[in-house]
């Protein structure tokens, strides 16, 4: 009697490979992390850089923060410190641990967190609390073709007029400051309707100086718009110019003893 013998059935070999990075994979995403409504804004967390790239470095921390790197928050390169920085290679490092980075930004829908290791700023002042004449320092923190404006510590920047920056005839504001650099200005202008700040860098003279020039000039173009109106023949232009050369006469006589003290 032949016994019919049945051939044992393949088995399947599992692969190491995919086993290990599946192990892997698991072991990196089902972590136990902590849930995000563990931190607030202004929380001090630590952490361990695992990459760096041009605009930041990605910190992994002990929180489910989701993204292109799990576990991990974005410290941006403007957080690294208040000077700026070009290289961030040259500041961080893979594998370097921090201590105290404060959570700057919370987006409980992306499940996203930003991180700084600057110190926070002081509290703004509001603009009712500034006052016409308040000496204050600051820094630098936009040029315009028309004027910087400065970071006091108010809710708005004050804007230096091109004209208030210096007693020298002011071509690039390039050339009289940089972003960031430390400044001290006097505040001649307070519109708490538009909400905006004007400051000069220039002595208390020279500003009333300039704003007597000011008023002037705007009596100037008052009077031009109004003769203009009631068609006054071309030849009384004359007239007014005249008359204006003997106020800028009498005003450069002012200027001129200011300009020796």
């Amino acid at each position: 009697m032949i016994k019919q013998l049945h051939p044992k059935k393949p088995t399947k070999k599992k692969s190491k490979k995919s086993k290990k990075s599946k192990k892997r994979f698991q072991s990196k995403k089902d972590r136990i992390r902590k849930p995000l409504t563990d931190i607030t804004l202004g929380s001090k967390i630590s952490g361990k850089v695992v990459d760096i790239c041009p605009f930041g470095a990605f910190i992994e921390t002990e929180y489910a923060v989701k993204g292109s790197h799990y576990g991990c928050a974005l410290l941006h390169i403007s957080q690294i410190k208040d000077e700026k920085v070009e290289d961030i290679s040259k500041e961080l490092s893979v594998g370097q641990k921090l201590e105290d980075l404060r959570v700057v930004k919370i987006d409980h829908e992306k499940s996203e967190v930003a991180l700084s290791l600057r110190a926070p700023r002081p509290k703004r002042k509001s603009l009712s609390s500034v006052m016409e004449g308040e000496e204050l320092e600051g820094k630098v923190a936009r040029i315009t073709s028309y004027g910087a404006f400065i970071d006091v510590g108010c809710k708005v920047d004050a804007l230096v007029h091109i004209s208030r920056i210096s007693q020298e005839k002011v071509k690039d504001i390039n050339d009289f400051l940089k972003i960031g650099q430390e400044v001290e200005v006097r505040i001649i202008s307070v519109d708490g309707k538009k909400k905006t700040l004007a400051g000069s860098m220039l002595g208390k003279q020279a500003d009333q100086y300039l704003n007597r020039r000011r008023e002037i000039l705007t009596r100037q173009q008052q009077r031009q718009h109004s003769w203009a109106a009631a068609e006054f023949p071309k030849t009384d232009i004359g007239f007014f110019e005249d008359a204006i050369k003997d106020l800028e006469d009498a005003f450069q006589e002012d200027y001129g003893e200011w300009s020796k003290q």
